[in-house]
């Protein structure tokens, strides 16, 4: 159980790491990879909101699934909201730089927010 109550299952688990790759690793044409930037992360609702919330837990799913993360890192914890919200909040802070890739954005935000996952990171 996620802790905004909606239950994980394994074929969610893997659209999200669909999605990661699709992201993080270029599979995406230009074109689509263009349109999830971090504007998509300033919706306070709706499809654009879901879309960020499903990307950045992709990316971190992909990251935790590199090996490389220390166990210690909050990274680690598959079912917390919080490190999604925090990087959120992150992109929201940069409203100059909203029209950048939300991948680009994502992993950058994830090294200054938790630098114990620079490894995994640069691994993904």
């Amino acid at each position: 159980m996620h802790s905004d109550g909606a239950s994980g299952s394994i074929p969610f688990r893997h659209s999200l790491l669909a999605a990661a790759i699709a992201l993080c690793l270029g599979s995406v044409d230009d074109a689509q990879a263009q349109t999830i930037t971090g504007a998509t992360c300033f919706a306070d609702s709706g499809a654009d909101r879901a879309l960020c919330v499903t990307m950045i837990g992709a990316m971190r799913e992909y990251i935790q699934l590199s090996g490389k993360l220390d166990s210690s890192c909050p990274l680690n914890d598959r079912d917390d909201l919080g490190v999604t919200y925090a990087l959120m909040d992150w992109i929201r802070a940069r409203p100059e730089r909203k029209a950048e890739s939300l991948g680009t954005l994502g992993k950058e935000g994830l090294v200054e927010i938790y630098p114990c996952a620079r490894a995994a990171i640069d691994a993904s």
